[in-house]
């Protein structure tokens, strides 16, 4: 958590408005920040020990197997205090092995087991998507939306970018028809602090039906934080909005506008990729 607070008070601004978002996710140098933490004496809870600093630099690298990517990492941004629990990934073991006692992801043989696993949850359960069928679909003018938290810390939110970045290198023109839309502030599928209730249904149907691009005047892809429990669940109960920025760009403030409405923040490319820094 302490090196959490550090980074949005260090990387808040960043997109032109402290805000307590970080949306200009790629420029914030947060090993920068979790070093700038490291214990220069005794561990008082607020400081990164040397144990702390190397799982920071575990989560937010590449998980490697004889010189591939075999898993992607998590944003630096995110509170990286609540990667690890093992309730999601034991659920999916045991969904695939049918055991009582499944492999234990806390206890992962990554050399052993990861051949293993990964063709029983691809080759069973197709829980991977095939770039190829992907690729083809799309190259039928068929369309595709992806939605993932930048503080995700359940699935890393480089599984999505990895994908779209594949999907867009292997052919152009099947990129244009799908979006990778990343949330600055929202966790697994919502929660945390950014705006995390849309409707991308009708930014698909708009786009599919009429051919108005997503992100244009005519159809606005926004996100918005409700108010409370009680307030409307569309954008009128609205607390703030903001506008969902295809990848890579982020919603930077315009400087002058109301900074709780969406119509304030423009989508802006920003620096290239730094989660090795």
């Amino acid at each position: 958590m302490a090196l959490y607070n550090a980074t949005v008070q260090a990387c808040d601004a960043l997109d032109g408005l402290k805000d307590g978002l970080v949306g200009n996710v790629h420029a914030c140098p947060f090993m920068r920040i979790a070093e700038s933490l490291h214990c220069q004496g005794a561990d008082t809870g607020s400081c990164l020990t040397d144990s702390d600093i190397a799982k920071v630099k575990v989560h937010t690298s590449p998980l490697m197997l004889e010189r591939r990517v075999v898993g992607a990492p998590w944003a630096g941004t995110a509170n990286l205090a609540g990667v690890g629990g093992a309730g999601l990934p034991s659920g999916f073991l045991a969904m695939a092995f049918r055991s009582a006692t499944p492999i234990d992801p806390m206890t992962y043989d990554i050399p052993a087991q990861f051949n293993e696993v990964k063709a029983q949850l691809d080759g069973v359960y197709s829980m991977t998507g095939n770039l190829g069928g992907v690729l083809k679909y799309l190259g039928r003018g068929k369309k595709l939306f992806l939605y993932h938290g930048w503080e995700d810390t359940t699935v890393p939110s480089y599984v999505s970018i990895n994908f779209i970045t594949a999907v867009q290198r292997s052919d152009p023109e099947a990129g244009r028809n799908s979006r990778l839309y990343m949330a600055p502030g929202v966790a697994h599928c919502g929660g945390s602090v950014g705006a995390d209730s849309l409707d991308l249904l009708t930014v698909m149907s708009t786009w599919v039906e009429r051919h108005i691009e997503p992100g244009s005047a005519g159809n606005p892809v926004v996100a918005w934080r409700q108010a409370g429990s009680t307030s409307p669940p569309d954008i009128s109960g609205a607390q703030f909005s903001r506008p969902l920025c295809p990848y890579p760009q982020y919603p930077q403030y315009d400087g002058s506008g109301d900074p709780n409405q969406a119509a304030s923040f423009v989508c802006r490319l920003g620096p290239s990729d730094q989660t090795s820094e």
